[in-house]
């Protein structure tokens, strides 16, 4: 834990109970579930580094299942993900307390919720470190548009959304997939997804390859990917559980087998960290 912490020096948890992007109840519930924790309380009761907790007040926190009416394509012919302005108006309150939270002088962890959090929150780091990178820890891409979603559920479309692909949405844009972006463990994913990554030849760790013992050289790959000395550089780390090997983690309504070690995963946390502005904390379903 004193590792976690180097350079850090007061976190604040925003609590994102927000399960529209997805059609599975649920994950809204897990911020107000977690903090009522022995050892979150314990955590926020810290001398040495107490925890603030802030929930996100979200316009609607259920499951898109509950908003199978909203209209699948424009009037101009423009496919919409499902329950869209839901997603939308609770992503403009989490940038707008992301970004606070970072002028602050806090290390935000989103603590959602399903994974669209990831517009409204990289959003409003970006607001604050225009130059900050994205270490995406996942089992999908998260790049599909409404277009090539078979599902049309907005989880899987943060980083269209952030990279102003998906059309009505532009202004969104604040994300250079060719130069902000790095994956770890993804394995699941649309050919438009797997399009977008190869063309812009964004850095991919396979899961296979993610071993404590190689974590050194992990280390220098994503500096020298993003042409950045140790500690120049401000990461985001978006972490979905679902990147994490089913058999370790199974409390997600994505889960997926051939995934991330916990053992690896909690190194590169160690390792990533202290070198990082805020997080992203998502998909995990009681």
């Amino acid at each position: 834990m004193n590792a976690l912490r180097t350079g850090i020096k007061k976190v604040k948890v925003l609590g994102y109970p927000f399960a529209g992007g997805q059609p599975r109840g649920g994950v809204e519930m897990t911020p107000g579930y977690l903090k009522e924790q022995a050892w979150f309380k314990n955590l926020a009761n810290s001398r040495k580094m107490p925890v603030v907790y802030e929930e996100i007040a979200v316009t609607n926190g259920s499951c898109n299942a509950e908003h199978a009416a909203t209209d699948k394509v424009t009037e101009e012919g423009h496919v919409l993900a499902k329950n869209i302005d839901n997603v939308i108006k609770s992503s403009e309150i989490l940038r707008n307390q992301t970004y606070k939270a970072l002028q602050d002088g806090y290390f935000p962890i989103v603590l959602g919720g399903d994974h669209s959090q990831a517009i409204g929150s990289i959003a409003g780091m970006k607001k604050m470190h225009p130059d900050g990178k994205l270490i995406w820890i996942d089992a999908h891409i998260d790049a599909n548009t409404p277009s090539s979603s078979p599902s049309r559920n907005a989880h899987g479309m943060p980083l269209a959304y952030l990279a102003g692909s998906v059309p009505l949405y532009k202004h969104w844009n604040c994300v250079n997939l060719e130069k902000d972006l790095c994956y770890f463990g993804i394995r699941s994913y649309e050919e438009e997804e797997e399009r977008m990554v190869r063309d812009n030849n964004v850095l991919v760790f396979d899961s296979a390859q993610c071993k404590p013992e190689v974590l050194d050289k992990i280390h220098s790959d994503i500096h020298g990917y993003f042409n950045h000395k140790a500690g120049q550089s401000k990461y985001w780390i978006s972490f979905d559980i679902d990147g994490v090997d089913s058999s370790e983690f199974l409390s997600t309504g994505t889960d997926e087998g051939n995934g991330l070690k916990l053992d690896f995963t909690y190194k590169l946390f160690e390792r990533m960290i202290p070198q990082s502005c805020g997080m992203d904390f998502t998909e995990v379903n009681f």
